[in-house]
């Protein structure tokens, strides 16, 4: 809420961020929080918030639960290379769009907003489709949207690699 200064103590050490919550935690913060050119506000709570809300629980929890879905229902079978995919893909991947169009003109914290809510449509997705019922009701069905989800994350792991390098290389690691 105001500006930093050696003067009046209120500097943050970037370093101490990343030595605790990693370089790719820091930079996504940065980049989501500050429009690219613009100043903007830092504080812990901001941090802990996003770390928590969307890093841990919307993306980490998202993959985690699809992997572990892949694993338990369809014997860890992902979708191979050239996967045309299913109406959630396709969804997902129509994105792509706005989030190059808005990488092209440095709107970095938009090209993020484009990639959480493909994040968050993904999830919704989960919470309609009821995996885990369905592997009960109609296992067919189940491996289709699956692989639609593990090819969505695929695309999530490229579009965050400006960002955070390492997250997209360990995520692309596990859906391979």
């Amino acid at each position: 809420g105001e500006k930093m200064s050696k003067t009046r103590g209120n500097v943050i050490k970037a370093e101490d961020y990343a030595r605790e919550y990693g370089v790719d935690v820091l930079r996504y913060f940065i980049f989501r929080e500050v429009p690219f050119g613009n100043d903007g506000d830092f504080s812990d709570a901001a941090f802990t918030q996003r770390y928590n809300s969307e890093l841990a629980n919307s993306l980490g929890n998202l993959l985690s639960r699809t992997l572990n879905m892949v694993d338990k229902y369809i014997g860890g079978k992902l979708p191979g290379e050239g996967y045309s995919g299913g109406e959630l893909y396709k969804a997902i991947a129509a994105r792509g769009a706005a989030i190059d169009a808005h990488m092209d003109v440095l709107e970095l914290d938009r090209a993020l907003d484009g990639i959480w809510a493909a994040i968050a449509e993904m999830n919704q997705a989960i919470d309609k489709e009821k995996p885990w019922a369905k592997a009960k009701t109609d296992p067919t069905g189940l491996e289709p949207f699956l692989s639609d989800l593990a090819a969505s994350l695929r695309l999530v792991s490229v579009w965050l690699e400006p960002f955070m390098p390492e997250t997209a290389a360990k995520m692309k690691t596990q859906l391979n």
